[in-house]
């Protein structure tokens, strides 16, 4: 793979993070980008000032992102668009609908969908796979009990060691 095919895959991986929304800001046309931009995006430059113009300023943004990682970060997210690649439609379909959901909560929600990702990630390949096991053997109807009692033991107060045995505390 050539360093153009690389500069593009990785580039198409961050405009895939870099989400729908970008607010009013006005779209750049081909010569309002930087020289570094316009050689990140070379692909689109035939077609750049016809497309829509929320996807205009997602892909400059994705190549001010993209100059700005690191070669390790790149290496990451050629890796990360690989595996994207690889995915059907539906499973593709599936992982935009989880990244919406990630994108609708609440960032203390979204704080411990992040922590429980790296626990998860730090565990090891054979205590990830029973996991994924016990998950994948549950029924439906199992899966969303188990979800309701993990929402639920969040919610709860943290335990106090109240010797009082009363409900209320003192004033």
């Amino acid at each position: 793979m050539n360093l153009t095919s690389w500069i593009r895959t990785g580039l198409l991986l961050v405009l895939i993070a870099a989400g729908p929304a970008l607010g009013d800001v006005a779209a750049p046309t081909w010569d309002q980008l930087t020289g570094e931009q316009q050689r990140v995006l070379q692909r689109f430059s035939g077609d750049w000032d016809t497309l829509p113009a929320e996807r205009r300023q997602r892909m400059a943004t994705g190549a001010n992102r993209w100059l700005d990682m690191t070669p390790e970060q790149r290496k990451q997210a050629r890796g990360r668009l690989n595996k994207w690649r690889k995915l059907s439609p539906e499973q593709r379909r599936h992982a935009r609908q989880q990244f919406h959901r990630y994108r609708q909560m609440s960032p203390e929600d979204q704080a411990r969908v992040r922590k429980n990702f790296q626990r998860f990630r730090h565990m090891s390949p054979e205590r990830r796979s029973e996991l994924r096991r016990r998950w994948e053997k549950m029924t439906p109807e199992q899966r969303e009990h188990a979800l309701q009692r993990m929402k639920q033991h969040r919610q709860k107060p943290p335990r106090t060691n109240k010797t009082h045995g009363s409900r209320g505390g003192h004033d």
